[in-house]
């Protein structure tokens, strides 16, 4: 529970989104629309008209914990359906992280976007792919790198700034400047909408991934956005400013955050809420989109985040990176034909991994993300043995098999979940460990596991 202060203010510039509905009965092959979004934490959906729509339509899942709570290791996540042991996909950049992990290790050659091309589906990807992502880089190759599985790619580099960046438009590199129509949440809200219009046009299933840069620091808003919410303030739950019960080293010996510090959070927080506008729009414009194109009825939209972010909560200034709920659980929400509307899902679950597609289940096998169905695994690599039933359904979450130590899951006010570290290695804050130079090295990330630690093999 937040305080009053944290709640949409009177001169909230948005009043309640258009209810949406989808038909009660699945099709074989729906189209999907998947927002991804980049630190976006639980706080932030109430200030979203359109999302708080789109629950209502759809199912939410309440207890949707990533695998790891930094943008890269997460994204490859959400891509191959591999844990980070599996990818080796640690970092945002370095020998242990980042996108040149993820290519020169072939793991673009099997992610949904590969499964449903094989199948004939349209596929694009536009906003933000992987840290270190260059626009212009060839990797070798005659022109623009654009991996393997999409029919359609928009991606930017350095797009945090929202304004002055690079889009490899399918190998070509379009520079965007700082006039209003260059605000890239919005040009990539138009790119999408073109899509999902081409597609039905084209009368093709299509798979469509907006990945916004936003609400990511320095979560610069719409230029329309830029004086709303005055006088917001970050939410004072019983978390903010207080240590945690058996507190772990790293953090036993923080002081309490100064005026200073707590001024500080405000503003930021408040920015965080003007950037996410353009993403609300934005989800309002392709529902329109797909109702104008006839096909809102056979559409999946689901949203979601690459990890949370922590604003005061345990005295830790504006960061992720750590395993409490703050940085680890984020919105998972799934609204389309078949999905249950109105309908919230507690049980636990995560990023879920994945059989290697095959040519019947590849839709499944991307929808398993959008219903947040954690599959049973038993091999090795955390993929189904041969054989093995698919487990996909819409409102059932399978954990996995092998053994695993739990306890009950409680709110991150009474007893959070925490990591296990060197006394002497702080959680590195958000802008240091994503902005950082490529050519330097790495910092020294906590070597942690969430307490208390699965006993899978690390490999």
């Amino acid at each position: 529970m937040t305080s009053p202060a944290s709640a949409p203010s009177a001169s909230a510039p948005f009043a309640s989104a258009p209810s949406v509905s989808f038909p009660a009965k699945p099709v074989t092959r729906p189209n999907i629309v998947f927002v991804l979004t980049d630190d976006l934490s639980m706080n932030l959906v109430q200030y979203m008209p359109h999302m708080l729509a789109l629950e209502h339509a759809g199912t939410s899942f309440s207890n949707y914990s990533v695998t790891d709570s930094l943008c890269c290791p997460s994204r490859s996540s959400i891509f191959s359906g591999k844990f980070p042991h599996d990818t080796r996909v640690f970092t945002n950049t370095g020998a242990d992280g980042g996108f040149n992990v993820f290519h020169s290790r072939g793991e673009e050659s099997a992610t949904f976007a590969t499964a449903l091309q094989k199948v004939g589906y349209r596929t694009a990807m536009m906003g933000k792919y992987l840290n270190g992502y260059q626009p212009a880089d060839a990797l070798g190759g005659s022109q623009p790198y654009v991996p393997p599985g999409w029919n359609e790619w928009d991606v930017a580099g350095n797009g945090y700034p929202e304004f002055n960046y690079d889009l490899n438009q399918d190998h070509k590199v379009v520079h965007h400047g700082k006039t209003p129509g260059d605000y890239l949440t919005d040009v990539v809200s138009g790119k999408g909408s073109s899509f999902v219009a081409a597609s039905a046009a084209a009368h093709s299933p299509f798979l469509l991934e907006i990945a916004t840069f936003a609400p990511h620091t320095p979560s610069t808003p719409a230029p329309q956005d830029a004086n709303a919410f005055p006088g917001l303030k970050a939410p004072r739950g019983p978390a903010f400013n207080t240590l945690p019960a058996s507190a772990p080293a790293w953090l036993a010996s923080r002081s309490p955050l100064t005026g200073k510090e707590t001024a500080k959070i405000n503003k930021a927080f408040r920015k965080r809420v003007q950037s996410v506008q353009a993403v609300d729009r934005m989800i309002g414009s392709l529902e329109a989109t797909l109702a104008k194109a006839r096909v809102a009825g056979s559409t999946d939209i689901v949203f979601s985040s690459d990890n949370g972010y922590h604003m005061g909560e345990y005295r830790l200034t504006p960061g992720k990176m750590t395993a409490f709920d703050t940085d680890v659980n984020v919105p998972l929400v799934a609204a389309g034909p078949g999905i249950p509307a109105g309908k919230v899902v507690g049980t636990r679950c995560r990023t879920s991994t994945w059989p290697r597609p095959s040519k019947p289940s590849a839709v499944q096998q991307l929808r398993s993300l959008s219903t947040a169905t954690a599959w049973s695994r038993s091999s090795r690599d955390n993929r189904m043995p041969a054989g093995a039933p698919h487990l996909w359904s819409n409102t059932t979450v399978r954990i996995r098999t092998a053994p695993i130590r739990t306890i009950p899951r409680r709110t991150v006010a009474t007893r959070p979940r925490t990591r296990r570290c060197a006394p002497s290695v702080t959680p590195m804050s958000s802008t240091r460990a994503e902005r950082r130079s490529t050519t330097t090295a790495p910092s020294t990330r906590p070597s942690c596991t969430t307490s208390p630690a699965p006993s899978r093999p690390q490999r």
